[in-house]
């Protein structure tokens, strides 16, 4: 891989005292990224029976400019979907689950052809392999797929695709001046990550602290004097105290800022029940890994916007 990307790999070693790779490669600077994007005038309705992933879609389509209604089942949606047919009203599009109790997204899908007539572009969404039901998905009806964990992003491209319209954006300012002086804490066990994250913040100006675990997360909390820390960032899997539990115990904490400190979730478990058991547990969002530091920045700049109105 190395060799691949036209690079150098060194080795030393020493008995007994063990070994370091250094690896260099030489990569350029990428591209601004993209971000200003707007979905303005689209129409959607959301189906799935999980409410997290209603509530979190819904909220990603109305911060790019959309209105977006919620059904927790297909016999809802069927409903919903008729009704503003045959008012001549109909939805821009629908975004609907595969796996959903008692009528399943194709059978929805085949239903809302059918039935309704309604020539909606409908997105099947799923967290399983799509090849078993993908051409069955597609007689019945469907415009596109999307994978879960669902990005603000991925929503974006892919209902801009299923519409024919071009995607436009504005590309951001490179200004990070409101992020100086936020000071993190890191609850991760991993030493690479920890490199990894701690380093990335740094070139924002963001400055970070290290506990190695759920424990020692919870003990310089019980430390702390208010205002250390600006957030918490959590790894859920850690020895001794895991990141959940670690969570409960600090929102059980005596000192009003130490126990409402904004808690976000770090791991790679993206699956909704994942985020569910993180946000019951008392934490304020969750980023999935591997890090997009994009949103990092995202979920930092929108917590430090909620503590400045409360």
């Amino acid at each position: 891989m190395v060799d691949l990307m036209n690079g150098t790999i060194d080795c030393q070693s020493a008995e007994g005292k063990g070994t370091t790779f250094t690896v260099v490669l030489d990569i350029p600077t990428a591209d601004k990224q993209l971000e200003e994007i707007r979905l303005d005038q689209i129409d959607a309705l959301i189906v799935d029976d999980d409410e997290i992933l209603l509530k979190t879609v819904s909220e990603e389509l109305e911060s790019l400019g959309a209105a977006a209604e919620q059904a927790e089942s297909g016999a809802e949606a069927l409903e919903m979907i008729a009704r503003r047919h045959e008012t001549g009203k109909d939805y821009t599009i629908v975004i609907l689950d595969w796996k959903m109790p008692d009528m399943d997204g194709v059978e929805t899908i085949r239903r809302i052809r059918t039935e309704i007539d309604a020539a909606i572009p409908i997105l099947l969404i799923s967290a399983y392999d799509w090849s078993d039901i993908e051409d069955l998905a597609k007689d019945a009806g469907a415009n596109g797929f999307v994978s879960k964990p669902i990005f603000r992003s991925t929503l974006y491209n892919k209902i801009n695709e299923v519409l024919g319209t071009p995607s436009k954006s504005v590309e951001p300012e490179d200004d990070y001046s409101d992020l100086s002086g936020v000071n993190v804490l890191i609850a991760e066990d991993i030493n690479v990550n920890w490199e990894i994250i701690s380093n990335m913040l740094g070139m924002f100006g963001i400055t970070s602290e290290r506990a190695e675990n759920g424990r020692i997360c919870l003990d310089k909390m019980r430390a702390a004097k208010e205002g250390s820390y600006d957030l918490i960032f959590m790894d859920i899997q850690m020895p001794e105290m895991n990141g959940l539990d670690a969570t409960r115990a600090i929102r059980n904490l005596e000192d009003p800022w130490a126990s409402s400190i904004p808690i976000v979730a770090m791991t790679a478990d993206a699956f909704s029940e994942n985020v569910t058991e993180c946000l019951n547990a008392g934490m304020n969002g969750h980023i999935a890994k591997p890090i997009d530091m994009k949103l990092v920045i995202k979920e930092i700049r929108r917590i430090m916007k909620e503590r400045r109105q409360s």
